[in-house]
């Protein structure tokens, strides 16, 4: 079968504080145990930690490169192409050699993060590149949260797929992911809408198992990753908008020409989703974030929670900025205008006095 390259890529310089590499290390420590034991995923451009792997083992039992292929029930000749590089080495097999090396797999992660400049794993198409940072970037999660809300992790085929009705903003969605993962995905328009499709194996596997997103169906089981705990302001942040970015509504305000009454009396920012648990983790976690939350109070009209409402903290959520969405933001400046517009309206400045 044909290989699918994955590129684990250092990318710009991290931040080296002890909780931000602690996290980093712990990210990539989920990444590689969610492909453990998976014989159709290979790591690329290992050949020194092999060497590195095979000569402790070697030197601790004494033994030749043949007996230690046999220990670790590995056909010599492969053993010898993973050595020279001919050949990328299965993941269960780098396991093997690990751990006959007694060397655990966080402080191997170290020799990638020193080491080498891209560390590559994969199954698949070969055509299908895509690579898988060594740090918890904000971007990243904003890719999770906006496919926690619009996207998809296909049950039966390796697929994600994400959607929205502004093509703008989906290519923008795409660019990120592009930029993350060097995985171009597909773009289909259909019934007013625009769909990114891309195929992998292993970004699926992550997704599910670190970032804990379902396969299939998502009603009734979305919730906050475990490694959410870890994250930082920015990364929740960048969470908190991908996630608002797919799910969060606002009044079509640029398609009247005079602002409803209703907008204007009830200003509010409405959460389109089934998951009651995550709706409740979303309102805690804006509240986090300075901005108060109400309810949730379910529509029937549309099946969304309203969840922010009023003047100051949707100001706030303009400030914070709640969304990158560039029509939600426009939207939301739009409503705001139009508040403060009424206010004026209702409460005019008294005349200023005129001399004597």
């Amino acid at each position: 079968m044909a290989e699918e390259r994955v590129e684990f890529k250092s990318g710009e310089a991290v931040d080296r504080g002890e909780l931000a590499e602690l996290l980093n290390r712990r990210f990539m420590f989920s990444c590689f145990n969610s492909l453990k034991g998976k014989s159709d995923i290979y790591l690329y451009d290992l050949k020194d930690l092999v060497k590195l792997f095979i000569t402790r083992i070697k030197e601790e039992e004494n033994i030749s490169t043949f007996k230690v292929a046999e220990l670790a029930d590995i056909p010599s000749r492969s053993l010898y192409y993973y050595l020279d590089g001919k050949r990328p080495i299965p993941i269960r097999d780098f396991f093997v050699l690990m751990d006959l090396a007694k060397l655990n797999l966080f402080n191997t992660i170290a020799l990638f993060e020193h080491s080498f400049l891209k560390i590559s794993c994969g199954s698949g198409s070969r055509n299908r590149i895509v690579k898988v940072p060594l740090k918890v970037d904000p971007d990243l999660l904003y890719v999770i949260g906006y496919l926690f809300g619009d996207g998809c992790l296909h049950s039966k085929k390796w697929i994600i797929s994400f959607v929205d009705e502004y093509r703008e903003h989906i290519l923008q969605v795409n660019e990120i992911f592009s930029k993350l993962f060097s995985a171009n995905g597909k773009i289909i328009e259909s019934q007013g809408k625009t769909e990114v499709k891309i195929y992998s194996k292993a970004l699926i596997l992550i997704f599910n198992k670190v970032f804990e997103m379902p396969r299939g169906k998502k009603k009734g089981k979305l919730c906050l990753p475990k490694i959410w705990q870890s994250l930082s302001r920015a990364h929740k942040l960048a969470f908190l908008q991908g996630l608002f970015d797919a799910d969060a509504g606002l009044c079509r305000i640029e398609t009247y020409e005079k602002i409803p009454e209703w907008a204007i009396k009830k200003p509010s920012i409405e959460f389109v989703q089934s998951d009651r648990k995550l709706v409740s983790q979303m309102k805690t976690l804006c509240e986090y974030f300075g901005i108060r939350a109400s309810g949730p109070y379910f529509n029937k009209r549309n099946g969304g929670y309203r969840l922010i409402n009023g003047k100051k903290p949707l100001e706030k959520c303009e400030v914070l900025p709640l969304f990158r969405h560039p029509v939600k933001k426009m939207r939301l400046s739009l409503l705001l205008n139009a508040l403060k517009s009424s206010t004026r309206e209702s409460n005019p400045e008294s005349p200023p006095n005129r001399p004597p």
